[in-house]
């Protein structure tokens, strides 16, 4: 590998676009692409996704989740919802094995195992509490996790209730469902994404 392969991959995030070597390097567009083919049959970079533009660094490791540095690399409006939501606020005792990530309507990001996206219309944005972020991704507070859930899927806050779920005290549930009927109408239930 030559010093200058070296050089760039080390300038380089874990996860990155294509054009970010393309402005990096100052490399034509063509010549971005013909580099990338190499670096990748070298094992240097690997294509994350069929059109996504991403490529993961094998030079420069990170010890962040490779889904949570896509799904924000690739899309601002993403949110973790769901029982990872919960987890994090102290509502659930266990993590989750599947973690759920909030879309807008049209975005398509790459498929990974352990991760499902379900589709929001873009008022929801407006009507949800964040807690902050979570390995880079918002995250919804743990009420509004739940209200989401009431909103969307009712039937698995019950499993959920019968794992443990623990609803601090000082919060109302019947304040959680008015809240859920607001956020409810008008939208319809989410679709998962087909991979």
């Amino acid at each position: 590998m030559s010093r200058r392969t070296e050089t760039l991959l080390q300038a380089l995030p874990h996860v990155f676009h294509w054009r970010d070597l393309m402005k990096a390097a100052g490399y034509t567009e063509k010549t971005t692409r013909v580099v990338l083919v190499r670096w990748n049959a070298e094992g240097l970079v690997r294509k994350i996704g069929t059109r996504s533009g991403l490529y993961e660094n094998h030079r420069n490791p990170s010890s962040r989740p490779l889904w949570a540095q896509v799904v924000a690399a690739c899309c601002a409006e993403a949110t973790i919802v769901g029982e990872l939501a919960l987890y994090q606020a102290g509502w659930l005792d266990n993590p989750p094995f599947i973690v759920e990530v909030a879309l807008p309507r049209k975005r398509v990001l790459p498929a990974f195992d352990d991760v499902i996206y379900t589709r929001r219309r873009k008022a929801w944005w407006g009507r949800v509490e964040f807690a902050g972020a979570f390995e880079g991704v918002p995250i919804l507070t743990g009420a509004a996790a739940l209200v989401d859930l009431l909103a969307y899927d009712a039937t698995r806050v019950v499993r959920l209730h019968q794992k443990g779920l623990a609803i601090p005290a000082d919060i109302s549930i019947d304040a959680l469902r008015a809240q859920a009927n607001e956020l409810a109408e008008g939208v319809p239930p989410p679709q998962p994404v087909r991979r």
